[in-house]
């Protein structure tokens, strides 16, 4: 049973979020090849049984009552990532190349355009995503050329397709910063726009996470 596949990206992220908010501070994102899709379950049975990821809930308690540490795999098409929490590890493992997101983020990458950190927030003191510089500021160029060349209607599609992504803390900020971009940009180009013409969902919906 592959209970380790995400159903979609959203899903991915949400599960990464909340096993951090768990205390899994480690992670490792690996990108599988393109050109070994075929071969990409293979991939993942070598993957759990090298950082000994097969463990079921009542297994994991008891590695939590000895000390050790707890390890979890997840993928979405060709994004894996492996994250543990604080504890005992192999010597193997402790050599593997995790990091600790409290140090550096997760980078999700979600699409060539979109990727995500996953983060702690240290002023929420929560687990959070965000969107990465370069989407932010991919995103803010195609929204500004909407807004030099396109119609009202169009600077308000573009502006509330941002709501497909999921509102972690750090992505409503985006967006809330985004709309208000697209407002500033409308006005220069002689486009009546205001904020309270926009949509922007601020309420995160909970998805689906596994295939199965």
């Amino acid at each position: 049973m592959n209970d380790y596949l995400c159903a979609n990206w959203q899903g991915l992220l949400q599960m990464v979020v909340y096993l951090v908010a768990r205390g899994y501070y480690y992670h490792m994102v690996v990108a599988y090849p393109e050109k070994k899709r075929g071969k990409w379950l293979e991939i993942d049975k070598k993957m759990i049984a090298t950082y000994k990821c097969a463990k079921s809930k009542y297994q994991r308690a008891r590695m939590k009552k000895r000390g050790e540490a707890r390890l979890m795999f997840l993928r979405w098409e060709s994004v894996a990532v492996v994250l543990h929490t604080d504890g005992a590890l192999s010597e193997e493992m402790s050599r593997a190349g995790f990091v600790d997101i409290r140090e550096r983020y997760a980078k999700i990458l979600v699409s060539e355009a979109v990727a995500f950190f996953v983060y702690i927030d240290r002023s929420r003191r929560q687990a959070t995503a965000r969107l990465t510089r370069e989407s932010y500021l991919w995103l803010k160029e195609e929204i500004g050329e909407t807004c030099l060349k396109g119609r009202v209607y169009e600077i308000r599609s573009i502006v509330e397709r941002l709501n497909g992504f999921p509102s972690w803390h750090g992505v409503v900020v985006q967006k809330v910063d985004l709309a208000k971009f697209a407002v500033k940009r409308a006005r220069e180009n002689h486009k009546r726009l205001s904020y309270r013409d926009l949509k922007i969902g601020t309420k995160r919906k909970a998805c689906k996470v596994f295939s199965e």
